[in-house]
């Protein structure tokens, strides 16, 4: 594994964490007190906002900006251009104030080009966020959303493909993945949210 690999082009500041492994590329900028994980990508030009936190493996894809405020968790993909912004008020003369973490992308959610995810949203694990997508609210675990709003679509396997529905009851609806055979069970609550 190794230590991280920083291009000499690349502006890290002190205070910062970077894990083994990692490759920052040309012209990234990682603030101060900013966590990136193990074996993470940032591509050329990407951005880390000081005290943004990123988790394990997770490829941030050139271009890319990951806002203080926002913990990115494991295995997740930003796309090249995703803007994970962070103040739903911006003004020149002010600056939000965090107490720490205020939102979070979970484990193993890919983001696609030029999606803008706006403050204090999360997006549960295995969620899949179109290209170009402007999320404006929370996106459930397994959540297929894109457009402008994004909105729920469907639902994506654990290995990012959309999900079909097998079985529809009162309570539950049941989806199956046709490329790899994975069953999910969820509430028809959640379910209708996709079909609405």
């Amino acid at each position: 594994m190794g230590k991280a690999k920083v291009d000499k082009t690349a502006i890290v500041d002190e205070g910062c964490q970077i894990g083994e492994g990692t490759k920052i590329w040309a012209f990234v900028q990682v603030g101060k007190e900013a966590i990136v994980g193990k074996n993470c990508v940032l591509g050329n030009g990407s951005f880390v906002d000081r005290a943004a936190k990123i988790g394990d493996n997770v490829k941030l894809m050139n271009k890319a900006q990951v806002f203080r405020g926002c913990e990115v968790g494991n295995n997740v993909f930003i796309g090249p251009g995703a803007v994970l912004a962070n103040d739903k008020n911006p003004k020149s003369n002010a600056e939000r104030k965090f107490k720490g973490y205020e939102w979070k992308i979970g484990n193993n959610v890919s983001i696609g080009a030029n999606s803008v995810i706006l403050p204090d949203v999360n997006i549960g694990e295995f969620a899949v966020v179109g290209a170009g997508s402007v999320v404006t609210k929370d996106v459930p675990k397994h959540g297929l959303v894109y457009g402008n709003p994004a909105k729920l679509c469907g639902f994506a396997c654990k290995c990012g493909k959309r999900m079909q529905l097998m079985q529809e009851g009162q309570e539950k609806a049941v989806l199956e993945c046709k490329k790899c055979g994975e069953m999910l069970s969820m509430p028809m609550k959640t379910f209708r949210q996709a079909t609405e």
